[in-house]
């Protein structure tokens, strides 16, 4: 299915939130983005190598009230990723994103340093996050349509649960190396191994 299909069947199912693993091997118009000299630039230079690896997925968040299990599992509470052991994504809005569409959120400098008890947790509660942090470490994205948004997300960070309109986003990653996650659909464009 094309993506608004997706957004339509999601919708009609009640769906409030598909993740989808984009295979890069069969995908030409994604691969040649994420392809791009200019992102494999930015994961050379990031990550200090040619060895990198990209895998991309697509999430689609509809406005439906859920429950709080649900919003953590759909990564609607602040968390930290742990995919390989240097890496960074890539957030590509899909559709506008406003204040009440589910913008992604990041506490800015939380990739270098977090509060111990943090580390350990899986899922976070803004409440929580709020008494640790700075008010003016809380960025939230906003933007139009194709909005880029390039993070280091082992720092701290959640996509806000949609309240009045779908958010989708195509997000690839760049990792150092294999990483810890193995994915089937990943790619290595500049090693040949």
């Amino acid at each position: 299915d094309d993506l608004d299909t997706i957004i339509t069947k999601s919708k009609n199912f009640g769906i409030s939130h598909v993740g989808l693993e984009v295979d890069l091997k069969k995908t030409k118009k994604i691969t040649e983005l994420a392809c791009s000299n200019f992102f494999i630039n930015v994961a050379k230079n990031y990550l200090n190598s040619t060895d990198i690896t990209i895998s991309a997925q697509c999430y689609v968040s509809n406005p439906f009230v859920t429950s709080e299990k649900e919003k953590k599992d759909n990564a609607q509470y602040y968390h930290y990723d742990l995919e390989f052991k240097k890496f960074f994504k890539v957030f590509i809005y899909l559709n506008d994103v406003d204040n009440l569409g589910g913008p992604h959120c990041f506490i800015t400098g939380s990739h270098k340093k977090k509060f111990f008890k943090h580390i350990l947790a899986e899922r976070i509660d803004t409440n929580e996050i709020e008494k640790f942090y700075k008010s003016e470490k809380f960025k939230s994205f906003t933007g139009p349509k194709g909005s880029v948004i390039l993070e280091d997300t082992f720092g701290l960070h959640k996509g806000e649960a949609p309240i009045k309109s779908t958010r989708s986003v195509l997000i690839f990653i760049y990792g150092l190396g294999e990483g810890i996650k193995s994915y089937d659909t990943f790619i290595r464009p500049l090693n040949a191994s």
